[in-house]
């Protein structure tokens, strides 16, 4: 197999890889003023409401909720931070869309 082969098989997935990670990252800094927790405490949060409601326990979820946004009140919105989100999130659209691309290319050009 050729580096130029193996370039296309895995830059790709790695592109989209990337930008996926990078859109995860521009949502949560143009949420950062909706919610009161650190960065990986969101990360659990959201794990927890999604447990609730895999469980039927929808009352319980929507309670959790409900308390997240009381306590989000005390964040004070960074505009420039939300706006840094917007960038990220768009950014990493594109880089998706160029890694998406690839693996149509290397399917077209390498099928089976």
């Amino acid at each position: 197999m050729t580096a130029s082969l193996l370039v296309l098989h895995f830059s790709g997935p790695v592109l989209t890889l990337v930008g996926v990670v990078l859109g995860m990252w521009g949502t949560l800094l143009m949420c950062r003023p909706y919610h009161p927790f650190s960065t990986w405490k969101v990360v659990g949060h959201v794990f927890h409401v999604v447990s609730l409601l895999l469980r039927g326990n929808t009352t319980a979820a929507q309670q959790t909720i409900a308390n997240a946004s009381d306590f989000s009140k005390v964040n004070d919105e960074n505009r420039r931070l939300t706006l840094a989100g917007v960038y990220v999130l768009v950014f990493s659209f594109l880089i998706q869309t160029i890694g998406a691309v690839l693996i149509c290319i290397d399917l077209i050009a390498h099928p089976g």
